[in-house]
C-alpha cells in the first residue's frame, strides 16, 4: 500500500521526484517535468501551483529510505466556459496525475481496481468529494488529457469521467463527471 505525503519545495529535490518518468510520449514527458520542474517555470510546474495555493499536489510512495516515488497526483479549483456558454462555471481540476513507468499495470496478477494506478485514483477521487462535502467545494471534477492517450482516455471513461463534445482552447481532451457519495 502507498502512502501519500504532501509535496512541497524540499520533496521536489528529492532524486526520485527529479528522476520521475511515467513514459516517452511527449505528453507523458510533459508530465514528468511538470512535477520536477523549479518554480520559475512558473504555471507549468507543480512547485508553483502549491506555493501560489492554486491546487494540493501529493506524492504516492512506498515508505522506506529512501522512499520510492510510485505516482502523483493534483487537485485544485477553477472556472470554465461549457459549449460557447458565456458563463464560467465553477470545478475542481485534476491538473496532472501519473503512475511512474515502473509501477504501470502493477501489481500483476490482481484485479484492475487493486492495482496502484486505480489505487491512487480512487484516492484522489474521495479526497474530491471530501472537498465537496466538507469544504463547499463544487461536485463537477475535471481533466484535461491528451488526444492522442486513448489509454488514458479508457482509463477516465472506467473511472466515469465522460469526453466532452468539442476540444478545449489548448487543443486537448476535456473530460468530466460529478462527484457522488459513494467516491468518498
Amino acid at each position: 500500500m502507498t502512502e501519500r505525503i504532501d509535496f512541497n519545495r524540499t520533496v521536489r529535490e528529492w532524486p526520485q521526484v527529479q528522476a520521475f518518468s511515467c513514459g516517452t510520449t511527449p505528453w507523458e514527458i510533459e508530465v514528468g517535468k511538470w512535477i520536477s520542474a523549479p518554480d520559475s517555470a512558473k504555471f507549468d510546474s507543480a512547485l508553483y501551483c502549491v506555493e501560489h495555493g492554486k491546487c494540493s499536489v501529493w506524492l504516492h510512495v512506498f515508505p522506506g529510505e529512501p522512499p520510492e516515488v510510485v505516482g502523483f497526483t493534483s487537485l485544485g479549483q477553477t472556472k470554465w466556459k461549457f459549449d460557447g456558454s458565456e458563463t464560467k462555471l465553477p470545478l475542481q481540476i485534476i491538473p496532472n496525475c501519473a503512475v511512474g513507468t515502473k509501477y504501470q499495470g502493477q501489481p500483476l496478477g490482481v484485479p484492475q481496481s487493486e492495482r496502484h494506478a486505480h489505487k491512487i485514483f480512487k484516492g484522489l477521487l474521495s479526497e474530491a468529494a471530501r472537498r465537496w462535502k466538507e469544504a463547499a467545494a463544487p461536485k463537477l471534477l475535471a481533466l484535461f488529457v491528451h488526444p492522442s492517450n486513448l489509454r488514458a482516455i479508457k482509463f477516465y471513461k472506467a473511472h466515469g469521467f465522460k469526453v466532452l463534445p468539442a476540444p478545449m482552447p489548448n487543443g486537448y481532451t476535456g473530460m468530466t463527471r460529478e462527484l457522488e457519495d459513494s467516491d468518498l
